[in-house]
């Protein structure tokens, strides 16, 4: 065999080698992935893909034998931030934006103080509730200041147009939706 030919089958083989052991890399690589962390990646994608909840279903309105109005519905809001959502989307200016959600947030809320705020967007939760059933004005406003990161949830409240005692004869239920007197 000449030199230049024993010299070919030599790179050939080296190269052969190379591909093969690439091959196994990649082989080795998809057990990792497949048979090793399959069953903990199939749980995250479903976790990121099924969420149970609980949808409050509107309670009806309640008439007297005269047909006047004694227990109607109301919406309000619940206001929800997602801080890691925010750190994430705003880390090169994360300080400066988050001040001025909070200043933007006091404007409409004033109810909640500066220290409450800062430490929900520093709780670390993927969501966090800041502000339960606000009225109607408010949450329309913070629907037009679309601030970042900040959602709400409409739930209905009931209220007696007439009076509170109303509450006493037909019953009322606990904020988890458990009926506890009256006719309801």
């Amino acid at each position: 065999m000449s030199s230049g030919l024993h010299r070919a089958r030599s790179r050939q083989m080296v190269i052969f080698l190379l591909v093969c052991l690439g091959i196994m890399v990649l082989l080795g690589r998809l057990y990792y992935w497949q048979i090793v962390m399959g069953g903990d990646l199939a749980q995250q994608a479903n976790d990121e893909h099924i969420q149970n909840q609980v949808l409050n279903a509107p309670r009806g309105l309640i008439y007297d034998a005269e047909g006047r109005l004694l227990a109607t519905n109301v919406v309000r809001y619940d206001v929800y931030i997602e801080p890691i959502q925010f750190a994430s989307d705003f880390s090169d200016n994360y300080q400066a934006k988050r001040d001025d959600v909070i200043s933007s947030l006091r404007h409409v809320l004033p109810q909640l103080s500066i220290e409450q705020l800062q430490t929900a967007f520093e709780s670390g939760l993927q969501t966090k509730r800041i502000a339960e059933t606000i009225n109607s004005n408010q949450g329309q406003q913070l629907q037009q200041m679309q601030l970042p990161d900040i959602f709400l949830q409409s739930r209905t409240v009931r209220t007696y147009p007439d009076s509170d005692i109303d509450a006493q004869i037909l019953g009322y239920v606990q904020p988890d939706g458990i009926a506890v007197n009256g006719i309801e």
